[in-house]
């Protein structure tokens, strides 16, 4: 069946305004039954349809807005930097507490091991003979004459004894140091 070039014209232009009607209609329905709900919701009780006394004052199209609905609450998504520098690495994998743990032992290397303090003796001069010499050292405002076996103010023993070069330990940490003589 074939249709002239002007009935499928009305049949266009009627489906349309068709169309139309049917929207007009339903929109106009729709803002009707708002305007009801909100009216009678927001309407005091006296002024409710059903009460004693209606009220002539307050139209039925009567739109009453609740501002307090339109704030944004808290849990508001946030704006979003459409523009802004991106992430796209996968986040890091949740390790286990025992690679959690051996992560941070190789992170954080062990403190270093105590140290003994700068020796704070200077060598003043040596005297003796071959099997006992005495070595005599300044500490500050006190000297010392020593030996080798002396213990010094506890903290310190005289371990060797040659010409020019005293060792000591430093008894807290077994450390060794030695103490030689500046020549000037």
């Amino acid at each position: 069946m074939k249709l002239s070039a002007r009935t499928r014209k009305l049949m266009v232009f009627g489906g349309l305004a068709l169309t139309l009607v049917a929207v007009y209609a339903v929109d106009d329905e729709t803002q009707v039954k708002q305007a009801r709900s909100t009216s009678v919701r927001d309407a005091p009780a006296d002024e409710r349809p059903g009460s004693a006394r209606p009220s002539a004052s307050a139209p039925a199209t009567t739109i009453a807005l609740d501002l307090s609905r339109l704030k944004r609450g808290a849990n508001a998504p946030q704006a979003v930097d459409a523009f802004g520098a991106k992430d796209w690495n996968p986040p890091p994998r949740k390790l286990t507490p025992k690679e959690a743990a051996a992560q941070r032992a190789v992170a954080e290397p062990p403190p270093p091991p105590p140290q003994a303090p700068p020796l704070p003796f200077t060598y003043v001069g040596m005297l003796g003979a071959e099997d006992e010499t005495i070595v005599f050292l300044a500490q500050q405002d006190t000297n010392h004459a020593v030996k080798k076996g002396d213990v010094i103010n506890g903290t310190y023993r005289v371990d060797e004894v040659e010409a020019g070069r005293v060792v000591l330990t430093y008894l807290p940490l077994e450390q060794r140091q030695i103490l030689t003589a500046k020549v000037e």
